[in-house]
This record gives structure tokens, sequence and C-alpha cells, in this order.
């Protein structure tokens, strides 16, 4: 309960359900914000968990694209950042 929480995320509804989620728990320490893996976001943090798309979208939407065929060109974006 002490933590403070980032939710982040590109894609516009599930931050959208994220903020709906957090409200209907009663989680006040929840700031739900934009952002394409860690671009902008600025601090320093104790534990950061990604659940990023490891898949193939043939319309390579951004929220859906995992880029590569095991997903490997996010995971190492998520790695450098």
């Amino acid at each position: 309960p002490h933590a403070q929480v980032s939710a982040l995320d590109i894609n516009p509804l599930a931050l959208r359900y994220t903020a709906i989620n957090a409200a209907l728990a009663g989680i006040s320490n929840v700031s739900v914000e934009p952002s394409d893996l860690l671009y902008g976001v600025t601090g320093t943090f104790d534990l950061i968990v990604a659940n990023p798309p490891y898949m193939l979208d043939l319309n390579a939407r951004t929220y859906r694209h995992g880029g590569g065929a095991l997903g490997a060109e996010l995971s190492l974006r998520i790695v450098e950042q």
C-alpha cells in the first residue's frame, strides 16, 4: 500500500482499463500514463514489470506487434531502456 505504481502503455484502451480497474479496486497509488516503453519516464524504480506482446501482427500495430518471430526486437528495446 505504500508503493507508488506507474502503469505505462502505448495502447490508450489498455490505459483506460487500467485506470478503471484501479478505481474499482479502490487503489489510489497508481498513476496511469501513456508511454512507449520508458520513453519520457523519469525517476528511479525498485521493480519494473513488462508484459509486452510477443507476437506478430500482420498490420504491425504498435500495441500488438512484438517484432520478429519471437518478439526479440521488442525484448531488446526493453532491456536497453
